[in-house]
């Protein structure tokens, strides 16, 4: 067989496709403040996470929130469990989005429950951008 396949990516596919697994190329100082802005928004969203954890697990056994349906207790449980969900739900979305913008892939849309995890996004950035040195002076990064 003399036939041949060829294929056409749009334009930039390519390159898009290189800084979503290897990243873009940034400087120190933006690497650094990028990372200390992600590391601010993960460690609130493990809180937050550690919040709703506890919310679900200790506060609703102990309190036996759905046994007073329709009074202050139940709502009052339903109510903070609703806004932590929301929260979690923000930090994630504002990690998913600086991660991709700072990739200069800004094309995408967050969906909580079909993107990667805020812990992957964590690690993402920091595999990508931290590989061999730490950035220093924007909060020292350990690994």
């Amino acid at each position: 067989m003399d036939e041949k396949l060829s294929i056409t990516f749009p334009e930039g596919f390519v390159s898009a496709l290189n800084r979503k697994f290897n990243g873009a190329e940034h400087t120190e100082e933006e690497i650094g403040r990028e990372f200390a802005n992600l590391d601010f928004f993960y460690q609130k969203y493990k809180e937050v996470s550690k919040k709703l954890d506890y919310h679900l697990n200790v506060y609703w056994e102990e309190k036996e929130v759905e046994k007073h349906f329709n009074e202050s207790r139940w709502y009052y449980a339903h109510r903070k469990l609703k806004q932590l969900e929301v929260l979690q739900k923000e930090l994630h979305k504002k990690m998913f989005y600086l991660l991709i913008n700072f990739d200069g892939n800004g094309g995408e849309s967050f969906s909580q429950f079909n993107c990667i995890s805020a812990e992957e996004i964590y690690e993402d950035f920091k595999g990508k951008y931290l590989k061999h040195d730490a950035i220093l002076g924007q909060g020292e990064v350990k690994e």
